[in-house]
């Protein structure tokens, strides 16, 4: 379960809630595509569904998980209801995890945080998309971003698009 919900985020780039809410419906593994349409059971963060493609590396995960023939909720609690944004899987366990590996805390304005957070697997996607030479338009829309502003937070991590402009 553990395994199927961080290979999710890091391959797909969605949030937290986005998985919580993500419905068995959603994901269709021969068109490849998930659709985002929830944050938990509301609306997503911008109130738009998105497609957000299943890459190569996370289809074998995703027919795994998915073949157990699990309920309507893709990730579940142990009680098989909602993740809530508390929930154990998306901080004590991963933090657990960190701190086995040896990841400093930090430090900033008197308050001791996590230097990286579950959130930190979206920013790791949208990050070697670019880095492999993603489209950055593309990365807009599976991320959910309204402006390519908030993407292009990314393109400094792609400077061969930029080389061409120096030749």
């Amino acid at each position: 379960h553990i395994h199927a919900l961080y290979a999710s985020a890091v391959w797909t780039g969605m949030r937290f809630g986005e998985l919580a809410g993500l419905r068995t419906q959603d994901v269709d593994l021969c068109k490849r595509l998930i659709t985002v349409q929830r944050s938990y059971d509301h609306g997503t963060k911008k109130g738009d569904s998105r497609q957000v493609p299943v890459l190569d590396v996370l289809l074998p995960t995703l027919e795994r998980w998915l073949g157990h023939g699990g309920g309507p909720l893709v990730f579940t609690n142990r009680d098989g209801r909602m993740l809530q944004p508390s929930a154990r899987v998306a901080q004590e366990i991963l933090h657990r995890v960190l701190d086995r590996a040896g990841f400093p805390l930090t430090t900033t304005g008197g308050r001791t945080r996590r230097v990286i957070t579950f959130h930190s697997l979206r920013h790791t996607f949208a990050s070697h998309w670019v880095m492999q030479g993603g489209d950055m338009f593309k990365l807009q829309k599976i991320l959910g971003h309204k402006s390519i502003e908030m993407t292009l937070r990314y393109a400094h991590l792609a400077p061969h698009a930029f080389s061409a402009d120096f030749a």
